[in-house]
């Protein structure tokens, strides 16, 4: 598929506040790709409709964020190994007849890790909050970590979820949330409603990567951190590998990361 007729969008519900529709037309204009990025309100259990709608023919592909990312595994029968791994799709990408079931978030937080340096000096033990489609995907990113993984979950019927992502990493109840901030880097991939439960547990801690930007500034950005690196980092850094998926080219990533980051 020719790069200049792209046709994308990203979906979710609530999806009024996305950032992502500026920053991928904003890429694009910079790339000189010729493509328009929407957004659509879509909300769990219609994504198979929205699908049938919006065919593989004349859409290039989809961002997907909550309540999307595990819906659409049982939507999308061609799934990459990453969508598998962390058992959830952000992005669905047309071969012009159909779709594949990606994961950029994997990509995203390996991106963070080494642009932002966060396991230099010494720090060996990351606790992950959550359990969703965000934290499974930061999981799969520390597949070679070889220091101590925590996850701090509220429901165990997502454990098999967790041990798919990565077997090494200790799931601890919710009860034992305290401890989480014990570790040199924290991994928020909580909803905006679960920090505000906790907030009062968080401490000093190394390095936070936080997958929340809205709103801005986030609870966690206000804690003590030496190093916090934003749910906008994240989300720019899972979007450069969209895309360069997307338009079927390679880009320069600091610099477009760099520029991207500065916008939003």
């Amino acid at each position: 598929m020719k790069t200049d007729v792209n046709q994308l969008a990203v979906l979710g519900s609530p999806i009024s506040h996305s950032l992502s529709p500026k920053l991928h037309n904003l890429a694009y204009t910079k790339l000189m790709i010729k493509a328009k990025y929407e957004s659509f309100e879509v909300k769990i259990g219609e994504l198979a409709q929205f699908l049938e709608s919006h065919r593989p023919e004349n859409w290039r592909g989809f961002s997907l964020t909550m309540p999307l990312k595990e819906e659409a595994l049982e939507v999308v029968e061609n799934l990459d190994a990453g969508a598998k791994s962390a058992s959830a799709v952000n992005t669905l990408l047309s071969d012009g007849e159909k779709w594949q079931g990606l994961n950029t978030d994997i990509f995203g937080f390996r991106y963070l890790f080494e642009t932002f340096d966060v396991f230099e000096d010494g720090r060996n033990s990351v606790s992950i909050l959550g359990a969703g489609g965000t934290a499974r995907a930061a999981l799969v990113a520390l597949d070679n970590f070889p220091g101590q993984i925590k996850v701090f979950r509220r429901n165990p019927k997502r454990d098999l979820l967790l041990n798919k992502a990565n077997p090494r990493a200790a799931i601890s109840n919710w009860e034992e949330i305290p401890r989480a901030f014990d570790s040199n880097v924290v991994i928020n991939a909580l909803p905006v409603a679960g920090i505000e439960s906790i907030i009062g547990d968080a401490h000093l801690v190394n390095v936070v990567i936080d997958a929340l930007y809205n709103p801005w500034p986030t609870l966690l950005s206000k804690i003590q951190v030496t190093n916090y690196v934003s749910g906008k980092d994240l989300l720019v850094a899972q979007a450069l590998r969209q895309i360069e998926l997307f338009s079927g080219q390679e880009i320069a990533r600091g610099e477009v990361f760099t520029f991207l980051r500065s916008a939003i």
